[in-house]
């Protein structure tokens, strides 16, 4: 079978298989001898890719919507193969609300704590791993073991983050927040250069949620973009502000993307153009509320988008930096090299508790997410930029990574990737669970 993640780069043949019992998942664990785990295909790179075998997450547990909520201590049991949606849409219409929302709803659960997610909440909330009570594990041996932050703690926090690389995650359960409506109270900015944006980034990062849009295509105001802030509105808000938004519930897409486009459809004229008119749109916004679809999923209302890019696929790449001025620094480069993107979302990260995945992502600083078409001398400037971004201390992200070098994330990941071997070695001797982001970045103990 011919299988690509989200970013159709890389490809592999493989076998896939899905839709097993608990029984029939231990036997297969014991029995392969080397596999791993993919619920969407939502990552973009190769951490769910194997060229020998591929499991499908399923609902394997629980009832016919994979999940449990206990209402009185707002927790939700959930099967890993259910996906962001199922969750919405069983609780949202509730006003019971996920911990961490990433940029797409259609990430499966399972996936999400393998890449320890974050969101637009980092800055108060953390990544998911903060949320998650307990998560069952099968491991090597076909064993199914409960692990939580107090108990087998090193491998709590070495799967959180780990890329499927310590066990199958079967279940976890996880601590949802409540809200008082569907709809949320935001706040738009426009700004002029990308010292105005970091600016206002900051000012307004004391919001529940806050990421900012960058125009990485523009020639007269560089760096100029569009914060987005905002919060659930409380229900008197809404009654006495928004008696339109009442109904605004959680809806599924409805556009799609029927086949894979041409290459040339994204090059600088189009992506400027699709920068310009989305600046200039959002300039002229004046409503307070917006659902949660377009706070945070405005990707998601057409689907299949990734077929936008054509067959040869694009590469989504997202870093962290501690110090503003290295941010700068790379966004200048990104410039100068014309890698222009029609996505360039701003984050800045809050401080990262004491324990948390020892792969995770985030730390303390600045980080962009941008998407760019494969072409030539691509990975070479990309590879540039990993330098930098080692130099400074900071980070690239796994789970939408599909080409580092494994001595650059050795350098940018530290004594964290010797803590996380040393569990791997302890409960996968053999390394059944590997994938071709584990054997590029020679995360594989055998």
């Amino acid at each position: 079978m011919h299988i690509a993640n989200w970013g159709n780069f890389p490809t592999v043949e493989t076998q896939s298989y899905k839709q097993l019992s608990m029984a029939d998942l231990s036997s297969f664990v014991t029995s392969n001898k080397e596999f791993i785990a993919r619920g969407n295909g939502r990552s973009y790179g190769d951490a769910s890719l194997n060229k020998s075998n591929i499991l499908n997450l399923s609902k394997v547990r629980f009832n016919q919507k994979g999940m449990v909520y206990n209402a009185s201590d707002s927790e939700l049991i959930v099967n890993s193969g259910c996906a962001l949606t199922d969750v919405l849409n069983n609780y949202f219409p509730e006003h019971v609300i996920f911990p961490v929302l990433p940029g797409t709803k259609k990430i499966s659960i399972g996936g999400a704590i393998a890449a320890d997610i974050h969101g637009k909440d980092h800055h108060i909330n953390g990544t998911l791993s903060k949320h998650i009570s307990c998560i069952d594990l099968m491991t090597a041996s076909g064993e199914m073991i409960t692990v939580t932050p107090e108990k087998n703690s090193e491998l709590f926090w070495a799967t959180c983050g780990g890329q499927g690389l310590t066990g199958l995650i079967i279940s976890a359960t996880i601590k949802m927040l409540k809200t008082e409506s569907s709809v949320l109270r935001q706040r738009i900015t426009v700004c002029e250069s990308l010292d105005k944006l970091i600016a206002a980034t900051l000012e307004q990062n004391n919001s529940q949620y806050c990421a900012s849009w960058i125009d990485l295509s523009a020639t007269r105001s560089h760096g100029r973009g569009v914060v987005f802030s905002g919060r659930f509105a409380s229900a008197a808000e809404v009654m006495e502000q928004g008696n339109q938004f009442l109904e605004k519930k959680y809806t599924n897409s409805r556009l799609s993307v029927p086949c894979y486009c041409t290459s040339k459809l994204f090059n600088q004229t189009t992506v400027k153009a699709f920068n310009s008119l989305y600046y200039y749109l959002n300039k002229r916004k004046k409503n307070p509320f917006a659902s949660i679809n377009g706070f945070f999923f405005p990707l998601d209302t057409v689907n299949k988008w990734n077929r936008l890019y054509g067959h040869k696929g694009f590469v989504q790449y997202q870093f962290v930096v501690p110090q503003k001025e290295v941010f700068k620094k790379i966004i200048n480069v990104i410039k100068q090299e014309k890698l222009y993107s029609t996505l360039g979302v701003l984050k800045v990260f809050g401080e990262q508790p004491k324990h948390y995945g020892n792969l995770s992502f985030p730390m303390e600083g600045y980080s962009i997410a941008m998407d760019f078409k494969i072409t030539h001398g691509l990975f070479k400037t990309l590879d540039y930029l990993d330098e930098i971004v080692a130099d400074a201390g900071g980070h690239v992200y796994l789970a939408k990574d599909s080409r580092m070098k494994a001595n650059t994330f050795r350098r940018m990941y530290g004594k964290s990737v010797d803590e996380f071997l040393e569990v791997k070695a302890k409960y996968d001797p053999e390394c059944k669970f590997n994938s071709l982001l584990s054997k590029r970045l020679k995360l594989n103990v055998v």
